[in-house]
């Protein structure tokens, strides 16, 4: 009996094997800094794994060389760290540090027992440890877009973002099209804090600051960044001018209580969190997972600072419009779609 007893424990363990062993996840803080809403949402996202899921987070800072900013060999080596050294099962990575790919394949392929969660770009591999997450922010950004035409008084907002990339351009269409379907007269003013090869728009909220607040100057009184820990810079500035910001990524609707209008949040805490309850229960898959508005990838917050600003009726709109996206009866451009 106590063989038997063995032996269908021994093979419960054998069909479940991410039950059997203590999963290890690692984070690096990368490009943008702790600071980097990414980070924070993904990190939140493996904190609450952490106590559900009972797995050990472990986070790595890319070093740069002396003087210059993160790059991709800094990553590649905090990368390196968690896999040697820390003896990380998975790895959760964002978009802003994958190398377009390159980072992933290479180590990827170096380590196939690490199972590679990649948030928010599709690096198309075809490898068998690795997830791309992909999230609506078309979608969130049309959102955000339509209350900040629906709200606007001058007829003048504006988007900053952080790097003319596919991701961020995503950011931007959605929103000049939210705009446009509540203020057809709204004039939407558009810009990014650094080009490509750099990706130093991500970590400039000084920049953003001074651009933020030449525009509030010149008429624009809401602006909406994708720009990672540049936001900051522009939610200094709508409390200091007195206008309205729209956040990103995380809710950040109280850095700036009644200045910010809402905050249009990627769930990267959610779709990390699944990603990993997946591997935990054995039920990984790779390619693509995508987490759009009806998936609660993205949505806006519940505006607890602003709606005395907001009236019902705008309120009732955007959730109309929440609903219309939803059901497919408003079709959002995704600028990050090949079709």
């Amino acid at each position: 009996m106590k063989r038997l007893m063995f032996i269908l424990i021994a093979l419960n363990i054998l069909s479940f094997p991410a039950l059997a062993q203590k999963l290890k996840v690692g984070v690096i803080i990368g490009a943008g800094g702790s600071a980097n809403s990414f980070f924070q949402m993904i990190n939140r996202g493996v904190g609450k794994a952490r106590k559900e899921l009972k797995i050990k987070p472990f986070i790595e800072r890319a070093q740069a060389l002396k003087g210059e900013a993160i790059n991709q060999a800094s990553v590649d080596k905090a990368l390196e760290r968690l896999i040697e050294k820390r003896k990380v099962n998975i790895i959760v990575i964002d978009w802003m540090n994958t190398g377009f790919g390159a980072t992933v394949k290479k180590l990827g392929k170096k380590h196939p027992n690490v199972k590679w969660i990649v948030e928010d770009t599709d690096v198309n591999l075809g490898m068998k440890n690795v997830v791309s997450v992909l999230f609506g922010q078309h979608e969130g950004s049309f959102l955000a877009g339509a209350l900040a035409g629906a709200m606007t008084k001058s007829n003048k907002v504006g988007f900053i973002g952080g790097v003319n990339i596919p991701v961020i351009d995503s950011f931007k269409v959605g929103f000049e099209e939210g705009v446009k379907y509540t203020n057809s007269s709204a004039k939407v003013e558009t810009t990014y804090l650094s080009m490509l090869p750099k990706f130093t728009g991500f970590g400039d909220p000084k920049g953003a600051f001074k651009k933020a607040t030449s525009w509030y100057k010149s008429g624009v009184d809401i602006i909406y960044s994708a720009a990672g820990a540049s936001g900051n810079g522009v939610i200094r500035a709508a409390k200091k001018s007195k206008k309205y910001a729209i956040g990103v990524d995380s809710d950040q609707d109280s850095k700036a209580k009644g200045r910010i209008l809402t905050s249009m949040m990627k769930r990267l805490d959610n779709a990390t969190f699944n990603e990993i309850k997946k591997i935990k229960e054995g039920k990984f898959k790779s390619g693509v997972a995508y987490y759009g508005l009806k998936e609660g990838g993205v949505s806006l917050t519940e505006m607890k600072y602003t709606k005395n600003v907001i009236s019902g009726d705008v309120l009732a709109k955007i959730r109309d419009i929440e609903n219309k996206i939803k059901s497919g009866e408003i079709k959002v451009t995704n600028a990050m779609s090949k079709k």
